[in-house]
């Protein structure tokens, strides 16, 4: 078996696509969309819209790498892309491309896979708590992990993990901090990446007992005074 990583183009869209809706257990995801097994073709086709924009030329910051896995070298049988990772070099951005990361939410009224309210809640409290956390201590040198997913079949093979490094091989080459928003699924391998806790997050509306958690998460890499030369 061969294992590669490779940078993303837009011939692997929907390979990408099918391994992030190959995971049915990120409790972020199913609060904001809950009906879409019901809405399937729909949500598909919601979601490669929305992955498209990771290959906009007008997005040249965001950055997509892939593993693929060869299983035979003698008969070349490929078993595609099986897990990805999105990264967006904020230090980087001029003001236009931070418009174009921005996502409307005045379609959501008629999308039947979401929940319109659970969506507006999570994006609003993560816009909310990302000045709180990362733009008013770091500002906006930092790189941002925007999207992590391996394949429910190939999980647990150091695949995510492998992802990882490359942005902090980046973030230590700049020295500048690694920001991310994990679920409780994602915690164990940033803690085990030396990443710092930074609080909890909790999105829940009034009056409703669901709810989802997520824990801001920083790997820094700046130079503390009295280090260096």
């Amino acid at each position: 078996m061969q294992v590669k990583i490779r940078k993303a183009t837009k011939n692997d869209l929907q390979d990408i696509v099918d391994c992030f809706l190959s995971i049915d257990t990120d409790p972020n995801w199913n609060y904001q969309f809950p009906y879409r097994h019901e809405h399937w073709a729909t949500h598909k086709k919601h979601v490669k819209e929305s992955f498209e924009k990771f290959f906009d030329a007008a997005n040249n910051t965001v950055k997509v790498f892939n593993i693929d896995i060869v299983e035979s070298s003698e008969t070349k049988t490929k078993k595609g892309v099986v897990s990805f990772a999105v990264w967006r070099l904020a230090y980087l951005e001029d003001a236009h491309e931070k418009e174009a990361h921005s996502t409307p939410l005045s379609d959501l009224d008629n999308r039947p896979d979401a929940n319109p309210r659970h969506v507006k809640a999570v994006k609003e409290t993560l816009a909310k708590e990302k000045r709180r956390y990362f733009d008013d201590v770091h500002g906006k040198d930092v790189v941002w992990l925007e999207l992590i997913a391996t394949r429910p079949d190939c999980q647990r093979r150091g695949f995510a993990r492998s992802l990882c490094e490359w942005g902090m091989n980046v973030v230590t080459k700049e020295k500048i901090p690694l920001c991310v928003f994990s679920t409780d699924a994602g915690v164990a391998l940033y803690d085990a990446l030396r990443f710092e806790k930074l609080g909890l997050v909790v999105v829940n509306l009034e009056g409703e007992e669901e709810e989802v958690r997520i824990t801001p998460m920083v790997l820094d890499r700046r130079e503390r005074k009295g280090e260096g030369g």
